[in-house]
């Protein structure tokens, strides 16, 4: 079934929360996402480049368990990432795509933790 996009912006804008989520995703977004992966782009040896995608979803992951007071999903949310940022590295050819994919997993789901929890600070 097709999306409406008349009546989807209609319920955005009569909840008020689209702006608060979104507030908290583009402040999110750089230190999360945006910043081990540029960082990560300026390592040209191979063995830094592995050791940079080992190490760069760690901020990410950690703030997933800041924010959820679950280390454990934590790991499992890096393990997961760099595990599927490996096997892009592995099997495609595009080392860039699994730079931008792997980084991109753990910031979306501290972005989500983050306004779920803001969201709900008040209730």
């Amino acid at each position: 079934m097709p999306i409406n996009p008349v009546r989807f912006f209609r319920v955005l804008r009569q909840n008020g929360r689209w702006r608060t989520r979104a507030g908290i995703a583009l402040i999110m977004i750089g230190p999360l996402y945006v910043l081990p992966s540029v960082l990560r782009a300026f390592l040209d040896g191979r063995w830094e480049s592995w050791i940079g995608l080992l190490v760069s979803n760690v901020f990410a992951s950690l703030v997933v368990g800041l924010l959820t007071n679950n280390y454990r999903f934590a790991a499992g949310v890096y393990l997961s990432a760099t595990a599927l940022e490996c096997l892009i590295a592995f099997v495609g050819h595009q080392a860039r795509l699994a730079l931008w994919i792997g980084d991109l997993i753990p910031a979306v789901v501290a972005i989500y933790y983050a306004q779920q929890l803001y969201i709900n600070m008040g209730d």
